[in-house]
């Protein structure tokens, strides 16, 4: 809190307080963050860019828990014992 209220000293007094309005609406009140709007506050650079939409997460095909650490030799093994269950 400190950290940010001393920003004051160094930068204009309503940079500090936008980019802590900022840093509230986006529900990220830390100092990195404020810190972070705070200098593209002051840079000025804007960019014109769309704001990206990240992709769907990838799905795994499903797969049997004991497949994924079981060595060959063992799934093999396992095959044969199930087929000869189900004979």
């Amino acid at each position: 809190m400190v950290d940010i209220l001393s920003l004051v000293l160094h930068h204009d007094e309503n940079a500090v307080l936008c980019a802590v309005e900022l840093a509230l609406e986006a529900g990220v009140p830390t100092k990195t963050h404020i810190l972070n709007l705070l200098h593209r506050l002051i840079d000025g650079t804007h960019t014109d860019l769309p704001e990206v939409d990240p992709p769907p997460s990838r799905q795994i095909a499903s797969q049997s828990p004991v497949g994924q650490w079981m060595p060959w030799h063992w799934k093999q093994r396992q095959r044969q014992t199930w087929t000869a269950m189900m004979i």
